[in-house]
């Protein structure tokens, strides 16, 4: 646990989140850091099969699925569980990461964190690192969203998705 916590807490969305194919930044110990949605694939962690789309790849328990086309991406739309994909660099080549839910907080103050979330209808509960929080959150564009709206409040210091990666979950 401590591992993951450690490694999901040098990734932060550091802007709005933008449309598959397009590029977006996080902060992870004051360097930026990029990512990319990849337009052609989405991914998921169980084993439940995608109505209609094709297996392109499975890599440690995660299957990846086209949706390189018009008709792919409505099937997948129309499936909640599927994840995106984002690749980090500037371009769709680099290892995959997926988020699987929950964002990793640093704070300094934990009260004006504990009270955005309960607004939010969010939980936070203490991590196993001192002075880090877990925000709970369903799994995949939830999870981003809520890491790119932790970042504008006052007092954050990360804000980090838990990411699963070609590696390890984090």
């Amino acid at each position: 646990m401590k591992k993951f916590i450690l490694a999901a807490l040098l990734l932060g969305l550091a802007g709005p989140l933008l449309a598959a194919g397009q590029t977006f930044r996080w902060l992870e110990n004051g360097i930026t850091r990029h990512a990319i949605i990849d337009p052609d694939t989405r991914a998921s962690t169980t084993t439940t099969a995608a109505n209609g789309l094709t297996v392109s790849k499975q890599d440690k328990g995660v299957r990846f699925y086209r949706t390189d086309t018009a008709r792919s991406r409505q099937l997948a739309a129309r499936q909640p569980d599927l994840l995106p994909v984002l690749r980090e660099g500037k371009t769709n080549k680099g290892p995959w990461l997926l988020p699987v839910g929950g964002v990793v907080v640093r704070t300094q103050d934990e009260a004006a964190l504990a009270a955005w979330a309960k607004q939010q209808g969010l939980s936070v509960q203490a991590s196993a690192v001192n002075g880090y929080w877990l925000v709970q959150t369903a799994p995949g564009e939830a999870a981003l969203k809520v890491t790119s709206q932790l970042l504008q409040l006052p007092g954050i210091q990360t804000a980090a998705p838990n990411w699963s990666g070609p590696k390890e979950k984090r």
